[in-house]
Formats: C-alpha cells, structure tokens, sequence
C-alpha cells in the first residue's frame, strides 16, 4: 500500500479506518523496540492482539506472546489440559485470577 502504485503511497499522511489509536502508537513503539513498552498489561493484549494481527507486525506478536506466557501457571495448564474433571466449559464460566 505505501510502496506501489496506491494512492496512499503518494500522501505524506495515512488515514486509518478502525484502529484505536492508543493501540496503535502502542504497537508501533513495541515494533520499534522501546525498551518502556516491552512490558504489556493483560488487559491490553486483545486489543494490541488485533492491530498487530491487522498490519502485520510480527514483531509485535512475540512481544504479546512472551507477556502472555509469563501470566501463565499451574493451575491454568492443568486446566487447559482438563485434568481432575475439569473442562474448558467449566473454566470458561470462573472469574480469572492472575498471580
């Protein structure tokens, strides 16, 4: 879109339809790789999730999915894995509590 024939590659200002703007600039300094944005609170991955998903930055998703993995623990795996009767139905319908 920026490099070919695109008449958004002729414009020194890009307009984006549907992108939260905060989440945006988030994104693009978690791309860049300010050390400040390395660390990302839970409840902002779905929404970085879908901007980075959106645009491609693959860079972006690493970061997501390390701030992911370290919320992660026992009781969880165990959940997912539907040990001691209990299933993702049932996992679904508890509150979660980060540790």
């Amino acid at each position: 879109m920026l490099c070919g024939n695109f008449s958004e590659s002729r414009e020194k200002r890009l307009k984006l339809e549907d992108v939260d703007g905060s989440a945006f600039m988030k994104a693009l300094d978690v791309c860049r790789g300010r050390k400040d944005c390395r660390e990302v609170a839970l409840g902002e991955l779905p929404l970085l999730a879908s901007v980075a998903d959106r645009f491609q930055m693959t860079e972006v998703t690493s970061v997501l999915e390390e701030a992911l993995m370290g919320k992660l623990n026992v009781d969880m795996g165990t959940c997912w894995r539907g040990a001691d009767g209990v299933g993702c139905n049932s996992w679904r319908q508890t509150p979660w509590r980060w540790r």
